[in-house]
């Protein structure tokens, strides 16, 4: 790249100026090298999550095909992993989990619910893991609440009702599909954690004893569930057009 050229750093350095830093455009470096080495020392002297969040903002906003974003938060994770990070691109959020197996029920459950069609769902799973974000302050309280309502969307799915409940949908299943009674039961005693009258949904912030792990294991789990759902309600026909 010559000094006096135009290029990537450039639209990059002028992007992240104005979206990012929050600084003057007329203030950023419109030559080359001197855009590097602007964005390099902006760059140097960010606090650890800045950092993680400028990874996010480069992917979202200076890429502009799917497909080359996926690649790049790839290969980000690629370096991450290497570098005993604690935190993965998971759906476009960089977030505190990076046990493979999770990640991948996450992303597994979120593009089954894009492939049948239940955009629902996989926004719902997109907002619990935006609430756990490095680029948020953290909110585990409401990261669950919208875990479970990626679980009751395909709910209301299975069963035609814009009120459908968990207990519904897992009886409507089961007259198609073989469901062991213990593990509905485990199904819906999960359910009931976020449900009754001393859970989630009716706890004030603060008052639940709810922190991050248990928003993981609950993002975790209802995307697992929600992907599990899916399988079973249209193996037995039971899934419309979304």
């Amino acid at each position: 790249m010559h000094n006096g050229g135009r290029g990537p750093w450039v639209d990059l350095a002028n992007k992240s100026a104005e979206g990012f830093f929050k600084v003057r455009v007329d203030r950023v470096a419109t030559y080359g090298a001197e855009a590097a080495n602007a964005l390099r020392c902006r760059f140097d002297q960010m606090e650890w999550h800045r950092v993680y969040e400028f990874m996010e903002y480069f992917c979202e906003n200076f890429l502009t095909h799917e497909e080359a974003r996926n690649q790049a938060r790839g290969a980000i994770n690629a370096i991450l992993e290497h570098e005993a990070s604690g935190y993965r691109f998971v759906q476009g959020e960089v977030v505190p989990i990076t046990n493979t197996a999770e990640i991948a029920a996450i992303n597994e459950a979120a593009e089954e619910a894009d492939r049948a069609g239940h955009g629902a769902a996989r926004e719902h799973i997109r907002r619990a893991l935006h609430l756990i974000a490095v680029s948020s302050v953290p909110d585990h309280h409401n990261s669950i609440k919208e875990a479970i309502s990626a679980v009751e969307s395909v709910c209301k799915v299975i069963t035609g009702d814009g009120s459908g409940t968990l207990d519904s949908a897992l009886k409507k299943l089961g007259e198609s599909a073989k469901l062991h009674g213990a593990l509905k039961d485990a199904f819906l005693k999960l359910y009931g954690y976020t449900s009754d009258e001393g859970g989630i949904r009716h706890a004030n912030l603060g008052e639940a004893d709810v922190g991050f792990d248990e928003a993981k294991f609950m993002v975790v789990s209802c995307s697992a569930f929600v992907h599990y759902l899916i399988c079973k309600a249209e193996a037995a026909g039971l899934l419309g057009d979304g």
